[in-house]
């Protein structure tokens, strides 16, 4: 069975989407499962019962909320959005992929793709 440590690549801390929910404040968690681009990169993979991991990594001010999906199709894609709050706003959105089941030292390898929103300061 596919677990959701397969999912990121440190696997330590990667959590449901039923325990990232109780985690996350409502507020945040609304800004995330709302965003546009959630919806573009996690609704499919949900609709067809991969399941998706989250992790979060929280800091002095400013906190990362990874999400990823497991592999889809026959090329074993994979998707990760890292959503990045200063306090209670969300200030950037990136997205990686990973193809292959491309690993390094036994972690996914992730290729950064590009930013999909920068909120500058």
């Amino acid at each position: 069975m596919i677990t959701f440590k397969d999912y990121i690549a440190e696997s330590n801390g990667v959590i449901s989407v039923k325990d990232a929910h109780a985690q996350l404040s409502s507020r945040r968690w609304k800004t995330i499962t709302g965003h546009k681009w959630f919806a573009d990169y996690m609704h499919t993979p949900q609709t067809v019962g991969i399941a998706i991991g989250f992790k979060i990594k929280h800091g002095a001010l400013y906190d990362e909320i990874f999400v990823a999906h497991g592999p889809m199709g026959k090329d074993k894609l994979r998707r990760m959005l890292r959503f990045t709050f200063y306090k209670n706003k969300l200030i950037n959105i990136d997205l990686y992929q990973s193809w292959h089941d491309e690993l390094i030292d036994g972690h996914i390898k992730w290729k950064y793709i590009k930013q999909l929103k920068k909120v500058d300061d």
